[in-house]
């Protein structure tokens, strides 16, 4: 892992690290128009330097998005997207700092001084809900300080989106993930257990008030539950916070938290609707930076400052809305030879008809459908797409990030913390960051 930055200065993009997480075939983030940013009053050269190019570069290569596949990004969708485990492939990163040895120096601490907490955090995406019951050990005499032991996890399908006319059924439908928090949690500590659900982009592209309404139908519902339901604990949460939780999550995983911002890695996130990319700034960075782009966390005793920047409508899923939407349906050298289908995004369907491939496409691109998911066991539903989502990404890192070519990339979905897999996305991030301001 590379570090996100020393001394003031981003280290050079080969040492960078980022972290990429795939979503589900079906995810329904709609794609925005991205507005222009290059004139934001805040212009240090780590920070905004790539962004007044992104809109501008994606636009201008979108030709070379028709042809170029270049080996990090065949390993990125290869591991991001093929199935196993659950669609979560077990992909080890570096182990944080000898998380054990603060295990058996809690025990040796004697009793007092160790103290167990749950923090539930519901995920309402786009394509389903997930639920994570955190455990933790607070270390007391160490500044709160947070040592995880066990992430119980599950998910459902469809989303509160997909329940749009009726808000009730939308809420109800979490039930079985309530009641997999209530088994897990003691009930002597479940008053205590804070508890919140963020949704994220799908609930987000509702018309009206019909997000709003799920909202509420959905806190209604969880004070039904013996939980700690905070004033702000239901909502739509924003591409910033999304980015920042990532981003404390990865770092905290892999035990980058204890030295300041220098010591941290940087963060791209790619999911259905977005990318966001996320890093530590210094203090004095920080305050000069303008309103929005800086969240404030706290871990483990300490705060961190940390710049998110969101590109609404340039995830994996609106990538492919869009490709589809500016050739009129009529088929494009990224779909997979021979494919007939209908696409499903944001409420809208896509239609794709044949398509023969131009002679410049080659590995995946140009290979009929069958021949693709059968080389590498590609989830359901993904072949078709997969020539276009390996060119997609290349772009972003490449012409959007203004990653060389030979950047060396840390592909992260799980993490090996404290024995186990865990899950490199942003509830634990907000779980952290929950306990850590109590």
């Amino acid at each position: 892992m590379g570090e996100a930055g020393n001394g003031g200065t981003m280290l050079p993009a080969s040492t960078r690290a980022v972290e990429y997480r795939a979503v589900p075939a079906t995810d329904r983030a709609t794609p925005q128009p991205h507005p222009r940013i290059g004139k934001l009053p805040f212009t240090h050269p780590r920070v905004f330097r790539r962004h007044d190019r992104l809109v501008d570069k994606l636009h201008r290569f979108r030709g070379v998005i028709a042809a170029v596949t270049l080996p990090i990004a065949v390993l990125l969708l290869i591991w991001a997207i093929a199935p196993g485990g659950g669609g979560q492939p077990r992909l080890h990163a570096a182990a944080p700092a000898a998380p054990g040895d603060a295990a058996a120096a809690a025990v040796a601490a004697g009793p007092g001084a160790v103290e167990e907490v749950y923090s539930i955090v519901l995920d309402a995406g786009s394509t389903g809900s997930r639920i994570h019951v955190y455990k933790f050990e607070r270390r007391r005499d160490q500044g709160g300080q947070l040592l995880l032991i066990s992430d119980t996890f599950e998910q459902l399908k469809p989303g509160l989106s997909a329940f749009p006319d009726d808000p009730k059924k939308a809420a109800a439908s979490l039930e079985p993930l309530l009641a997999t928090a209530v088994r897990t949690v003691p009930k002597a500590l479940r008053r205590q257990t804070s508890i919140s659900l963020k949704a994220t982009a799908g609930l987000r592209l509702l018309p009206g008030s019909k997000a709003e309404d799920i909202l509420k139908a959905v806190g209604t519902f969880l004070k039904t539950f013996p939980f700690k339901l905070g004033t702000d604990a239901v909502g739509i949460m924003d591409g910033a916070h999304e980015g920042a939780y990532a981003w404390l999550t990865l770092n905290y995983l892999l035990g980058k938290l204890s030295s300041g911002p220098d010591a941290t890695v940087a963060a791209i996130d790619l999911g259905g609707g977005s990318v966001q990319e996320a890093f530590a700034l210094p203090d004095a960075e920080a305050a000069a930076a303008p309103g929005g782009y800086v969240t404030t966390l706290r871990a483990n005793g300490k705060k961190f400052s940390v710049y998110v920047h969101s590109y609404l409508g340039y995830g994996l899923m609106a990538a492919r809305a869009k490709v589809i939407e500016s050739n009129g349906g009529k088929g494009h050298p990224c779909f997979a030879k021979g494919s007939a289908l209908k696409y499903s995004y944001a409420d809208k369907e896509y239609s794709v008809g044949e398509v023969e491939f131009a002679k410049r496409a080659t590995s995946v691109c140009g290979k009929p459908e069958s021949e693709v998911a059968r080389q590498y066991s590609l989830a359901e539903g993904n072949a078709p797409y997969f020539c276009l989502d390996l060119s997609f990404c290349h772009t972003v890192l490449t012409q959007g990030f203004d990653l060389p070519e030979d950047t060396e990339l840390t592909l992260v979905k799980q993490v090996k913390y404290n024995g186990q897999a865990i899950e490199a996305a942003w509830p634990l991030g907000a779980a952290i960051d929950g306990l850590s301001q109590e």
